[in-house]
């Protein structure tokens, strides 16, 4: 229908096309980040202008600027996502990327649609906002998140932090009443929200809110799953992995040193983490100050040798805890290879497989 291109002569209808055409991209791009496929759509195609309030029927309408936040938002987390399923991690520099583009649009936020006022209070309760800041989260959540659920740093604790504020918004959806009113896409984000929590479950001094904030996300995707079967299958993902990593033998700490060389505390992306969450008022930087706190390796090492150095009793988790692990899961023995996409189904396979690829080195 060529929806993807600018009229070379714009008729009436024209501001129709193009919200049609920005739905549809942002339709495939939420679908391409929840499945980990490529996208349909190659916006190197498409010479459509962002969309503007003039497109709309009514420009005052409250409904047109949050359409425009909502397809602004989708759109730097497609492009975050398809770096990860296509690589299975992103550079320092296209992370560096992603996250001043997240810094501005949540510099540009309309007031309306944020979380917190100037002054840090609360704002009301709104459906479609909190919808918007899942996204938001989501891809702070992604920008941060740990490559292994067994070992966490202090470069991971804005995706902890983020992934706290989702479950949050989630409570606040399911005690409205609100959860059957989500698309299947918040499913993936529910799953995504629970993710940092399962790794916190290693820690003692995050374990017992990571099991709150989890008790209550399962609640939401047992409410989702009445009306979205992906909602369902997340449910079972989620109680697999926290009976494992309750189950299994697990050594005092999670942490791991940090290379500053590939993208520690000196790269650009990290030190942007306090003021993206500035955004969420002062208790959300306060809670991510403390998890870096919580998250430095309890052995000093120096910067100097922080590319060799190895904390030997946090780097990595002992046979018994990957046997104790893979076994609770169902797996089998540490050392054979399985599919685990079978397990978590290959729609999430970027997202989770690498969780245990310190279990699992020759996993195909």
């Amino acid at each position: 229908m060529g929806l993807h291109r600018k009229s070379a002569s714009p008729g009436p209808d024209e501001g129709l096309r193009r919200r049609l055409w920005w739905c549809l991209r942002a339709k495939d791009s939420l679908s391409a980040s929840a499945h980990g496929r490529p996208r349909h759509v190659n916006p190197l195609d498409c010479t459509q202008p962002p969309l503007s309030l003039q497109d709309f029927p009514d420009p005052l309408d409250s409904k047109a600027r949050i359409s425009i936040s909502y397809v602004a938002i989708i759109d730097i987390l497609g492009d975050l996502c398809q770096l990860m399923a296509r690589n299975g991690d992103a550079t320092v520099d296209e992370k560096n990327e992603i996250a001043g583009r997240l810094l501005t649009y949540l510099d540009s936020l309309p007031p309306d649609q944020r979380l917190t006022t100037s002054d840090g209070s609360s704002m009301p309760y709104k459906f479609d906002i909190a919808q918007l800041h899942i996204h938001i989260l989501a891809t702070i959540s992604i920008i941060y998140r740990s490559k292994s659920m067994f070992a966490l740093t202090p470069a991971n604790a804005a995706s902890i932090a983020a992934a706290n504020l989702s479950f949050r918004i989630f409570e606040a959806i399911e005690l409205r009443e609100h959860t059957t009113c989500l698309s299947s896409a918040f499913a993936w984000h529910m799953l995504l929200a629970a993710s940092p929590h399962l790794a916190c479950l290693r820690l003692s001094e995050l374990s017992t809110n990571a099991g709150l904030a989890l008790d209550s996300l399962e609640t939401s995707l047992e409410t989702l799953a009445r009306m979205r079967p992906a909602a369902k299958a997340n449910l079972r993902n989620v109680r697999a992995v926290r009976k494992a990593m309750t189950s299994a033998t697990m050594p005092a700490s999670g942490r791991e040193v940090e290379n500053m060389a590939n993208g520690g505390h000196g790269g650009s992306y990290l030190t942007l983490a306090p003021t993206i969450l500035t955004h969420y008022g002062n208790e959300a930087v306060k809670h991510y100050e403390e998890l870096v706190q919580m998250l430095v390796p309890n052995q000093t090492t120096t910067a100097t040798g922080i590319d060799n150095a190895v904390d030997q009793s946090t780097q990595s988790t002992s046979m018994q805890e990957q046997q104790d692990f893979l076994d609770n899961l169902g797996i089998g023995a540490a050392d054979d290879q399985f599919n685990f996409d079978d397990l978590f189904g290959a729609g999430h396979s970027w997202m989770m497989r690498d969780w245990i690829d310190d279990l699992q080195p020759n996993m195909t």
